[in-house]
């Protein structure tokens, strides 16, 4: 949230944003004032209602958009180490949670789990070699039907990532690009893009080493993947999980993940997996429950009585999570400040250049660092961005 009294006219002044630079031609607007938007209720002056603000997934930009995916994601994927080999998982859930397959980790009842180093590229045979790099994680609740599995760790990192959300799985389309993260034949984090060929469900399958029968809603793709990947993300556009890697079939390019239907399902089953961060339909930070609505929480003029503003609650935790504001200054813009992980300071800068509730341009902190990495363009006039690209900063 951002804090409730951040933008009161009395006693406080407008949080820091994130380092703002030149985005290709643009240079991100500094919101030195807090004010109020000229609108009426939850309407813009345009007549857009404000529902759930919204999110930078990731860039459009080709090229952009996969490093960014990676960039964000590949934190929250790990190497799982058996006795048997090595495989991947995903981790779900702040409190350790992590998403595998039941094969990855077979009869053990605990398993090794090595988080992404630091440094890119790291020789991981060394990490390996370091009992102090391996953590060792409870094997929680397995299904040999659907071949998954959860593991948990006792403590996740200092500097732990953001866990991968599960997407809707009727937005998951033939067609669509998906990306998959994992350590194929050991070489680890490795990133590989694809499409999704087919949704095939109720799909039944075997395991010939250990002559069992699987059945569950699998995504066909053909994103390469190979022995290692195994219970590692299939992830879309957005870098949210619509598929757990799994098995290869006979021809090339034939390649299967288990759907997020059955990952749904087979969560919903598991009574010790702490809950985990599941998007909506919509892909936004919208509040799951239904009669959840916006609501206006202030409205005053800020500490140097230069500008208006307006704060909302949009998910209804009872703190402002999106301020509104409009300076005095008509050369100024009218911009939003958007908390969406409500940590109390704005991981997004929504900008109308006209003040007429148009929106053109949005700035975006993904990784939490403190500075823009990812701009919004909003060609439509809408709050909800159209398409993304990268944030170049100044020299």
């Amino acid at each position: 949230m951002i804090a409730a009294t951040a933008y009161a006219a009395d006693d406080t002044v407008v949080p820091k944003l994130p380092e703002s630079g030149q985005a290709q031609t643009v240079t991100a607007p500094q919101p030195d004032a807090t004010g109020l938007a000229n609108i009426k209720g939850l309407a813009t002056s345009s007549g857009q209602k404000l529902k759930a603000f919204p999110k930078a997934e990731s860039p459009t930009t080709r090229g952009a958009a996969e490093a960014t995916i990676y960039q964000r994601i590949s934190p929250a994927v790990v190497m799982i180490v058996t006795q048997e080999g090595l495989g991947s998982g995903s981790i779900i859930s702040a409190d350790g949670t992590i998403l595998t397959n039941r094969h990855v980790v077979g009869t053990a009842k605990r398993v090794g789990v090595i988080f992404k180093p630091a440094t890119e590229g790291e020789d991981v045979r060394q990490l390996m070699k370091d009992k102090d790099q391996i953590v060792i994680a409870d094997v929680v609740k397995v299904d040999a039907a659907r071949d998954l599995a959860i593991i948990k760790v006792p403590k996740m990192p200092d500097h732990a990532p953001d866990p991968i959300k599960l997407a809707a799985f009727e937005s998951v389309k033939i067609g669509d690009d998906a990306h998959a993260i994992g350590h194929p034949t050991g070489e680890a984090w490795t990133y590989t893009k694809g499409y999704v060929s087919q949704i095939r469900r109720g799909y039944e399958w075997g395991n010939r080493e250990e002559n069992i029968k699987h059945k569950a809603d699998v995504i066909q793709t053909q994103t390469p993947i190979n022995p290692g990947n195994s219970g590692g993300p299939l992830l879309n556009n957005s870098g949210m999980l619509i598929g757990v890697n799994a098995f290869k079939g006979d021809g090339e390019g034939l390649n299967y993940a288990i759907a997020v239907s059955d990952v749904r399902a087979f969560l919903d089953e598991t009574e010790a997996a702490a809950p985990v961060m599941i998007a909506s339909t919509a892909q936004t930070s919208a509040p799951q429950s239904s009669d959840c609505k916006p609501h206006l929480l202030f409205e005053g003029r800020n500490k140097q009585n230069d500008a208006r503003i307006r704060e909302f609650d949009m998910q209804c935790h009872g703190n402002p999570d999106l301020v509104e504001i409009l300076p005095d200054d008509k050369a100024k813009p009218l911009f939003c400040l958007v908390d969406e992980k409500e940590t109390g300071k704005p991981n997004g800068m929504i900008v109308s250049k006209a003040r007429d509730g148009h929106w053109d341009i949005s700035y975006w902190d993904t990784t939490g660092n403190g500075k823009w990495d990812t701009i919004g363009y909003h060609p439509d006039g809408k709050l909800v961005p159209s398409s993304y690209g990268p944030y170049i900063p100044k020299d």
